[in-house]
């Protein structure tokens, strides 16, 4: 007789060997001050997030032919369909697929082509960093590095580091330190200690310099994991220069909103918003599309490391937004005055997704949290708004973390998932020596309705299932319902069979009523 157990959805699967050494999902518990979407199970967290990843990758995830050597290449997309790519969307894209791993069974070999497409357009200036834009296969707007674009590169590569160790084609821990050396070489101000926006930017230059501040670019959690994992104490520094002007630019808004881009910052109270027309546009000196990030930014080292600074201004910023729109998440507009005057009445997730992430610094903000979720979780838009909405899902959801910390938090467990556990019963309709059949029935506890989802073990393959879907990892087996019965009401059951068998090769479910017979 063949020895199985069912157990419930809420307890993380076990990897297979060749799996990462963090998986996702990691369903991260960021401890007692920090609250997370609690209208949804984490299996079902967790089912977003791979939902919302499988998108963006068709849309943006695209292959970019081989290097010299034969090796696969990726960039990531300026846009569906779009022939630009910028050093920014492949920090993204190698963070995203980073966290990925272990649900994606390429994310290794995406990964790796990301970094190398990345070194195949080096910055004209610093060449260990990346040009900060190619279209169609050449390098414009000047071929200089931009500071967010290669922070986050790093960031990814260290990520890599925990994920796949440094002993492979790639030593990710020691090309991370090549890229962070670049951007404190040639990206920080010698004396101010600021990113500059760029290494195009000349620390004594007149208009653009040391001084000279793109807020988006302080990434105090980024900061934290370059100084532990190279163990320079200037990233430290960075961390307080950019500290004491952010907290300086929110104090003189009444909104408690930050400027796309500060002037004069030689010190933090001679530090002012840029004026209109600055670099970019007429919104340089408003919460517009570079600074729309920084709650998350922010709100990420208050969960990672616990940093209070961050922890406060984030929370200003989100209690802005909680009471400007009443708890209503369609009410958030596209970019502010910093006097809290919308300018653009539209909604997009770039401005909304980075306010979910700091009200989880907030347990009176549960509402307003589980609103913004239920409004961002299935929401897509642009390459930019889509990026950085998928990696505040992963922060939202438990799954963001930080490669240089050892240990993770904890993962979360049955009892702080917030829901009751859903039950499984299984039963044997018929059997035989190497393999059988079963009939299962989901069971929903809870008071409100839930998509469901269920994990067992399973020592044999599955190669029929029907009336759900289904993925297996090693004797790990994840079914859920499919669109005609995945909503679960209250107290209500529904029910899915399948069968297994030792020699048989997994199949992808078929979502009809009848067995699948199809075998790959």
């Amino acid at each position: 007789m063949v020895r199985w157990f069912a157990i419930i959805v809420f307890l993380q699967g076990v990897a297979a060997c060749a799996s990462p050494a963090r998986p996702f999902p990691q369903s991260l518990d960021y401890g007692t001050d920090v609250v997370q979407p609690n209208r949804y199970t984490q299996a079902q967290l967790n089912a977003h997030i791979v939902d919302y990843y499988l998108q963006w990758k068709s849309d943006y995830l695209i292959s970019a032919g081989r290097d010299d050597q034969g090796r696969a290449l990726y960039r990531v997309a300026f846009g569906k369909d779009s022939k630009a790519t910028v050093s920014e969307g492949q920090g993204y894209g190698m963070m995203i697929v980073a966290l990925m791993a272990g649900h994606d069974p390429d994310a290794q070999m995406v990964f790796d082509g990301l970094w190398r497409y990345s070194r195949r357009y080096p910055s004209g200036i610093d060449g260990r960093l990346m040009s900060w834009k190619v279209d169609d296969g050449e390098t414009v707007g000047g071929n200089t590095a931009a500071f967010d674009g290669d922070a986050d590169i790093a960031y990814g590569l260290l990520l890599a580091s925990a994920q796949w160790g440094n002993n492979g084609d790639i030593d990710y821990g020691e090309v991370a330190n090549t890229v962070l050396a670049g951007l404190m070489e040639s990206v920080v101000g010698p004396d101010s200690r600021l990113p500059m926006m760029g290494d195009w930017v000349k620390p004594d230059g007149e208009t653009y310099n040391q001084f000279t501040l793109r807020t988006s670019d302080c990434m105090p959690g980024h900061f934290a994991a370059f100084a532990r994992h190279s163990g320079s104490l200037a990233w430290h520094s960075v961390s307080a220069a950019c500290e004491s002007r952010l907290k300086h630019l929110q104090a003189r808004s009444s909104a408690g909103l930050l400027p796309d881009f500060a002037k004069d910052c030689r010190t933090p109270e001679s530090c002012i918003p840029a004026p209109d027309g600055y670099l970019e546009d007429e919104t340089d000196g408003d919460y517009d599309y570079n600074a729309g990030r920084l709650p998350w930014r922010l709100a990420v080292d208050a969960i990672l490391n616990g940093r209070e600074d961050s922890r406060a201004m984030a929370r200003r910023m989100q209690a802005f937004f909680a009471e400007a729109t009443a708890g209503d998440p369609d009410r958030i507009a596209a970019g502010y005055t910093l006097d809290g005057e919308p300018i653009r009445n539209y909604f997009t997730t770039l401005f909304a997704a980075p306010v979910a992430v700091a009200a989880m610094l907030d347990r009176e903000q549960q509402d307003f949290l589980n609103a913004l979720y239920q409004r961002l979780y299935r929401e897509h838009g642009g390459y930019y708004e889509d990026s950085v909405n998928l990696l505040s899902l992963l922060a939202l959801s438990g799954n963001f973390w930080d490669p240089t910390q050892v240990p993770l938090p904890a993962r979360k467990t049955a009892s702080t998932t917030g829901l009751p556990a859903l039950v499984l019963s299984l039963k044997r309709t018929s059997e035989w020596r190497d393999g059988y059949c079963s009939e299962a029935t989901v069971y929903n506890p809870a008071e409100v309705a839930v998509d469901w989802e269920v994990e067992f073990t399973a020592p044999e393959s599955i190669y029929k299932i029907w009336n759900a879907r289904y993925t297996q990892s090693g004797e790990t087996v994840t079914v859920q319902g499919v669109d005609w019965n995945k909503r679960l009401d209250s107290k209500a059951s529904v029910s899915f069979g399948f069968c297994a068998d030792e020699d048989a090769e997994t199949v992808e479910a078929e979502e009809a009523g009848e067995p699948n017979e199809k075998e790959t």
